[in-house]
């Protein structure tokens, strides 16, 4: 029913590190990314779906065809200080971070019908209008409208400051600050962050870490463009074919008066050397999201949507994991997930769902309270300098609180017997180095109350926050 979808993705970036005399080391770089996604049905047959009491299926070709472009320009630039002493060693990194995104859409959607029983199929009758006639044998009725090509567009500017304060050979504090402004909230927004490891025994084999940050979630451009993703129109027939309502499902989107969703993240880990060199790790994280944007109606049987600051998410997790590094280069770990998520506002009302209600709490969709996962790594590159104590557990920080779009660099020095620390504020995005690898997942997904119908393709990727929703993804 469903041409496969063409996806086309392009990325582009440059970066340079320029060493200064006095120990300053100072990081630019220019990326580009874009990606296109394309859905056209098959055919042009009317498309119509019976109960799913009856268990539900469908005939035609599908409804909908979708034409879908996200891309971003980014500018960075990151400095790292030389170290400095007092009462420790610090070493201070300071970064800013432009960015400018573009969401480009275009939707053409064809009526639905919706039959009461299965021995029927095809179109409802209409008339030249379009509307359905009386008596109908369909028990629901859906026209589109709009859909036509449109544009939003977002500007973001960050900042950051951060701190790796090594107090002692055990004991390690990383302070932190960052701003964020973009167009669409035009609201300065700070965010600090604390985060600490402290080595339990002489030996180095054992570590405690503990951090806690605000961080602020982005404003999501396919939220902000619903409104231009078109309108529905529904009509409700009872038994004998009487129309018994009209409901038109329209999406509004206020920018004056939305507020940036926000997450207090915090965390408690435990680490251990094994012998045979595995590492086993122990942690807990907890996130609690607030003014979350969420489409809400008034009204249960009406269809005016308006996206809004009312949901508020919860999500806890414990973690176990075990990894083995081979030689200098190889990398195999295993973890299990026990974790649960909850929102007061489960449901993501678009003008392709069917459901017309209001608001509900319960988990997400893609909540899997059990989940194994296997990881293996090989790294593309080696780093610039080597740890003289890479068999042990603390060979340095590769990563801590995260301020940047960007990881820290592998050519940044680090002091001995640094600790790592948790790994739980990566700031709105930041990734981590494209390595090949392979990763399995398994687990039964548990269910919420929402209806999934139509499935629906996104452009742009999954964002690092309570909610999965496509956008794009810093490099």
């Amino acid at each position: 029913m469903i041409r496969p979808e063409a996806a086309i993705f392009y990325v582009a970036s440059v970066k340079d590190q320029h060493y200064f005399r006095g120990g300053e080391l100072l990081e630019t770089g220019l990326a580009f990314d874009q990606y296109n996604l394309k859905l056209t049905p098959y055919g042009t047959l009317p498309y119509f779906l019976v109960p799913e009491t009856l268990g539900e299926t469908a005939g035609g070709n599908y409804y909908l065809s979708e034409a879908t472009r996200a891309l971003r320009w980014q500018a960075l630039s990151n400095l790292f200080l030389p170290p400095h002493h007092w009462h420790g060693r610090h070493d201070l990194k300071f970064g800013v971070d432009f960015d400018r995104l573009v969401y480009d859409a275009q939707f053409a959607r064809q009526p639905i019908s919706f039959w009461p029983v299965a021995t029927t199929s095809g179109p409802c009758p209409t008339n030249s209008n379009g509307v359905p006639t009386l008596p109908s044998p369909c028990s629901r009725y859906s026209t589109f409208s709009g859909g036509s090509p449109s544009s939003t567009y977002n500007f973001e500017s960050n900042a950051y400051a951060e701190d790796r304060w090594l107090i002692t050979d055990r004991l390690l504090v990383e302070p932190g600050v960052r701003f964020d402004w973009d167009e669409i909230i035009r609201t300065p927004l700070v965010s600090p962050r604390l985060a600490g490891t402290y080595v339990l025994d002489n030996s180095g084999n054992t570590k405690f870490s503990a951090g806690i940050g605000l961080i602020y979630d982005p404003s999501l451009l396919f939220l902000i463009a619903r409104p231009f993703a078109g309108q529905r129109t529904d009509y409700f027939f009872n038994s004998a074919g009487a129309l018994t309502g009209t409901v038109p499902t329209i999406f509004s989107v206020d920018r004056n008066a939305l507020q940036a969703p926000r997450f207090v993240n915090w965390s408690l880990g435990l680490e251990r050397k094994l012998p045979a060199a595995i590492y086993l790790k122990a942690e807990f994280l907890e996130k609690r999201g607030s003014r979350g944007f969420v489409y809400n109606t008034l009204s249960a049987s009406s269809g005016n949507f308006t996206l809004e600051n009312t949901r508020d998410d919860r999500y806890d997790a414990f973690e176990l994991s075990l990894r083995h590094n081979f030689r200098e280069s190889y990398m195999l770990m295993g973890s299990y997930t026990r974790s649960r998520v909850h929102s007061n506002q489960a449901l993501d009302f678009n003008v392709d769902s069917p459901l017309l209600s209001s608001q509900q709490p319960g988990p997400y969709t893609w909540d899997t309270p059990n989940r194994f996962s296997v990881l293996g790594i090989r790294a593309a590159v080696q780093t610039a300098h080597h740890s003289p104590n890479r068999d042990r557990l603390f060979d340095g920080g590769a990563h801590g609180i995260s301020f940047q779009r960007h990881q820290r660099s592998a050519a940044t020095r680090w002091p001995p017997r640094i600790a790592s620390l948790p790994r739980i504020f990566f700031a709105r995005s930041s990734t981590r180095k494209a390595l090949p690898s392979f990763r399995i997942l398994l687990g039964p997904a548990r269910r919420s109350q929402q209806h999934h119908w139509p499935p629906q393709p996104h452009c742009g990727q999954q964002r690092h926050q309570l909610a999965p929703v496509p956008h794009l993804q810093r490099l």
